[in-house]
């Protein structure tokens, strides 16, 4: 496949992601390290995430930076860790916004099937601390797991779409305990194979919407 149907792909992922917000998946779902392998990426996020108190629901948005570490522990799985800084937190219709950061940890591997594509499951724990101005700080904990079934279209482009749960989200704005408003969403993503790095480019519906942009190297 060409030069020129990679490059209209991935403008095909930015053009649906921003301008409805990624979801706060951290690493590359359809990858997996060999045992000993490490992988280094670099990653950047707007999302919109959908919560509610009190019957009333509301979006917080968020634009982060930050890295994500994997490590291959045996032939099932790869266990990995990430680190963000959100440039910019705001709560919807609030006059000001406020950062913070993101740090969490997961695990990735592949599962054994029949079904003429690769299917990969993954879990993660995220801690989130944020500011969001106005004197408005935000805690949350939250846990989600995911299954992706992925199909390589030639040596350079790889499909993918998953299915997530929010198993558990436990979240404080201030004093004001709030929930996630969706529990359950769909993912859909591309790794682009660039030689020497792997670029992944993913999208997430219904629970989240937004874009997610990563750049990996495995030593």
């Amino acid at each position: 496949m060409n030069k020129t149907l990679v490059k209209f792909v991935f403008f095909l992922f930015l053009l649906s992601g921003f301008g409805s917000a990624h979801a706060e998946l951290f690493v590359n779902p359809v990858t997996k390290n060999k045992i000993g392998t490490s992988e280094i990426s670099a990653h950047f996020g707007s999302i919109s995430v959908d919560y509610e108190v009190g019957g009333s629901s509301f979006d917080i948005d968020r634009t982060f930076l930050g890295a994500t570490y994997a490590h291959g522990l045996n032939s099932s799985f790869d266990v990995f860790g990430t680190f963000s800084i959100t440039l910019e937190s705001e709560i919807e219709n609030s006059p000001s916004d406020g950062d913070g950061f993101i740090i969490g940890g997961g695990i990735r591997g592949g599962i054994p099937n029949d079904l003429g594509v690769k299917l990969n499951g993954y879990g993660q724990l995220l801690l989130i601390d944020e500011d969001y101005g106005g004197n408005a700080d935000g805690e949350e904990m939250a846990i989600m797991v995911g299954m992706a079934a992925s199909k390589a279209l030639d040596s350079k482009i790889k499909l993918y779409g998953a299915l997530e749960f929010n198993l558990f989200s436990d979240m404080e704005i201030g004093s004001t305990d709030v929930d996630r408003d969706d529990y359950f969403g769909f993912r859909l993503g591309a790794n682009f194979d660039l030689g020497q790095f792997l670029l992944n480019a993913n999208m997430a519906l219904i629970h989240e919407t937004g874009i997610f942009i990563s750049g990996s190297q495995r030593f």
